[in-house]
């Protein structure tokens, strides 16, 4: 990965009005925006590491808050995707520049789905998307309450860390502490909602977006009989990689490798 000089910098926080909503969100660097989406019930700071490596390969990051956790504020009942999808709009509308007047939209696992619905509500404004451990259609039972018993907070330490290795890290020595806590259980009601309500039709397909979906080889949440398929689904404009040693907390978990992968594919993009 190259190292840029300004690579330092210190993130800055705005704000910004999405009608009845105010997102709280961070931006770092300058050049082709790149919007980093966190995972359910949790916030950006997961994302973190894997902003700054962007940040030092010369992109600008942005780091928008869902409603309900980490200074977002906004109603989070009966939301839909193109709810939350046009607060992250609204953050793309305001940091776009005439150079870079598009976005790249990567998402984490639920933010995966928001990436896109940004893409099927606003095609202009989406140059691609980025699908980091996007689950499947259907995944084990056990690992939705395996999310619950986190976010409830009752469990111990060692229980923690044994459901962490199970559905997030590849294993327990793998484990992030910042995972122990972060989890919003006031958001994952709201964001369950939206995806059990959103008319799938409306979201799914990304519009017509280039798609780069990136599966760890470990994530329960996509086993290996269902890595292609989004290419089955939609086409030669989703391309695949395998990240190896790595489960659904893949950009925390294996953020160098992550990093490498979105920066080849933009390139591919820009070259295209």
């Amino acid at each position: 990965m190259k190292k840029m000089p300004n690579s330092t910098a210190e993130f800055i926080s705005k704000y910004i009005r999405s009608g009845d909503s105010n997102i709280a969100y961070r931006t770092i660097g300058r050049g082709q925006i790149i919007c980093l989406l966190p995972s359910v019930a949790r916030g950006t700071e997961d994302l973190v590491t894997l902003a700054n490596l962007l940040f030092a390969q010369d992109y600008k990051v942005i780091l928008p808050e869902p409603r309900g956790i980490n200074g977002s504020t906004g109603p989070l009942d009966n939301l839909l995707f193109e709810d939350v999808a046009k607060d992250i709009l609204a953050v793309i509308e305001k940091e776009k520049s005439d150079e870079f007047p598009q976005a790249i939209v990567a998402g984490h696992a639920f933010g995966s789905m928001v990436a896109r619905a940004c893409a099927s509500a606003s095609p202009s404004s989406i140059k691609a998307i980025i699908l980091l451990a996007a689950g499947g259609k259907n995944f084990a039972p056990e690992l939705s309450q395996i999310i619950n018993l986190l976010t409830e907070g009752s469990a111990t330490l060692e229980e923690k860390i044994d459901m962490l290795a199970k559905a997030f890290f590849a294993s327990k020595e793998a484990v992030k502490p910042q995972w122990l806590e972060g989890w919003s259980p006031t958001l994952l009601a709201s964001q369950r909602h939206i995806r059990l309500t959103s008319d799938k039709s409306t979201w799914w397909h990304a519009g017509d977006a280039p798609i780069l979906d990136v599966i760890g080889d470990q994530d329960p949440f996509r086993i290996p009989e269902q890595r292609m398929s989004l290419v089955s689904e939609l086409g030669n404009r989703v391309t695949v990689e395998v990240v190896s040693d790595a489960s659904h907390a893949l950009p925390d978990e294996k953020p160098n490798a992550v990093a490498h992968v979105m920066h080849t594919y933009i390139k591919s993009l820009n070259a295209s």
